[in-house]
């Protein structure tokens, strides 16, 4: 995803180079040129000067460094919602397995995934 598109997203603004391609969210120590990457505090200052991160997700601009990166009011909400774009939840198809056990008298509603071994009474 193009580092503009990403901001929009997030709801937060752009610095640097808009058409910078983001491919996933890592931590600033784990972080490659195509990772967004979360600095939320000073305590990680030496992590944040050595990190590879391609773009970040920072409070203020002065903590870019020059670095690409999205500025947010609250950047935890930010990095959250990045999060939520690169590793969607991806919730179960609805149905009964075979392998659970479900009362005769429970009533099941629609859309409700019940797992193997699950019981309902």
């Amino acid at each position: 995803m193009r580092l503009d598109e990403l901001a929009e997203r997030l709801e937060g603004r752009l610095v640097g180079d808009p058409g910078r391609q983001i491919e996933g969210v890592r931590s600033l120590d784990a972080a490659e040129s195509e990772h967004l990457a979360f600095y939320g505090h000073r305590r990680y200052r030496a992590a944040l000067q050595a990190t590879r991160a391609g773009a970040l997700v920072v409070a203020r601009e002065e903590e870019l460094g020059g670095r690409d990166g999205i500025v947010m009011d609250k950047p935890y909400l930010g990095f959250a919602r990045a999060l939520a774009v690169f590793h969607p939840l991806e919730w179960p198809a609805a149905g009964v397995s075979p392998q659970a056990h479900v009362a005769a008298e429970a009533v099941i509603e629609e859309g409700v995934c019940i797992e193997p071994f699950a019981g309902v009474s």
